[in-house]
Formats: structure tokens, sequence, C-alpha cells
């Protein structure tokens, strides 16, 4: 599960990615990908992106034999009979085929 300061600093990664990298061109970019092949994200996109790591754009889920269960923002903690917790990001964001 994503805090949210973790989202926070995703999006301000984000941001430095897009104020900083995304100017140079796709070679400075090619550089921090895991993927060198894949093209980096252009500045309309990483927009998009950033905005569905708004707190209002995710919800927490914890897995449990049971089925999943989803709760508030509120309740970032760990619950127990849990096998695993997941953060979904719903947004407008439509990722592309690569």
């Amino acid at each position: 599960m994503l805090s949210p300061s973790e989202l926070a600093t995703i999006r301000a990664s984000l941001r430095f990615w897009r104020d900083e990298i995304v100017p140079h061109g796709n070679d400075s970019a090619k550089h921090y990908l895991d993927d060198p092949v894949l093209a980096p994200l252009d500045r309309d996109s990483i927009e998009k992106l950033i905005s569905c790591f708004q707190l209002d754009a995710v919800r927490n889920a914890h897995i449990t034999a049971s089925g999943i269960e989803w709760f508030e923002k509120t309740g970032l903690t760990n619950k127990t009979g849990s096998i695993g917790s997941v953060t979904v990001v719903f947004g407008p964001y439509e990722s592309s085929s690569d």
C-alpha cells in the first residue's frame, strides 16, 4: 500500500522528470529506464499520470481469504488476516500499447 507521503514522493518525482528530463529528449531519459528500448512518456502523458496519484484517485485494499476489503484513506494500517495489501490507482490515464 502507498501512504500519503509515498504518493507525494511519486508525484514529486514525476514533476522532476517532467521538468528536468523531458526537455532534454529521449536519449537523456533512457539511462534511467528499466527497459531502454521503451520510449519515455512525453510531458502531457506525465501530467495525466501525476493526476492518477492524487489522494482522491487512489484507494487501498486488503486482500483476504474471503476477498478484497476496500477501506477509506484514513485506514492506512495493515489489518490482521491480510494475505497482502494493494494500492489501486483510478484515474484518467490511458496507457498506450507499447
